[in-house]
């Protein structure tokens, strides 16, 4: 069952945050992105450092890939407010960051971002709730194996960044966390209209 919180939703890794749960969560929001009419826009998907985090990504994907709807995928560890900054540039109607915050290290989970690069209000996570509910009830979700995924054509792999280039202005911003095995360090490093193109 899938129940949002504050921010999005959290469970604990290999009781509620299980790949047969997080193919429920993208099961739902397929059908909310089809019921809205913005399926063909797609969504973008990062992940953070947590245990299980890279591959909730991949099981998503599979059943984004039977819906038809193209994943963006974020191959490496980003910072959450990166795939924020994401849907916000690219006006996108959807994105997913599977993270669980500041919770402890062995919860894991997903949240949602709509348009405008922004949390999920209440009305959008009941939403969402309710497609997942429907969508339990309807039996086994489709999928396709991730390995199809990558030659289907419904996925888009790629890294975020740009090389600084000697003698042009540029910047660099980092975010760096320890806790909760989602440590590391992000660096976006060139120039800012390089970025995101």
């Amino acid at each position: 069952m899938i129940r949002f919180g504050t921010g999005g939703w959290r469970a604990i890794i290999g009781d509620g945050f299980t790949r047969q749960n997080i193919q429920l969560l993208a099961k739902a929001l397929s059908m909310k992105m089809k019921a809205e009419g913005v399926e063909q826009e797609g969504i973008v998907i990062g992940y953070d450092r947590r245990f299980l985090s890279k591959e909730a990504v991949k099981w998503a994907c599979e059943v984004f890939a039977a819906e038809q709807i193209r994943c963006k995928f974020v191959n490496r560890s980003s910072p959450t407010p990166l795939i924020m900054f994401y849907v916000e540039k690219h006006r996108m109607h959807y994105g997913l960051m599977v993270t669980a915050s500041h919770n402890p290290a062995i919860y894991n989970g997903m949240k949602v971002f709509t348009y405008g690069g922004r949390d999920a209000s209440e009305e959008q996570t009941t939403d969402i709730e309710k497609y997942a509910s429907m969508a339990q009830a309807q039996g086994d979700i489709s999928f396709v194996e991730y390995e199809r995924v990558l030659y289907g054509g419904t996925l888009l792999s790629f890294s975020i960044g740009a090389e600084k280039r000697a003698g042009e202005a540029s910047f660099r911003r980092k975010a760096a966390s320890p806790i909760s095995g989602r440590g590391g360090s992000h660096f976006l490093s060139g120039r800012r209209k390089d970025l995101f193109s």
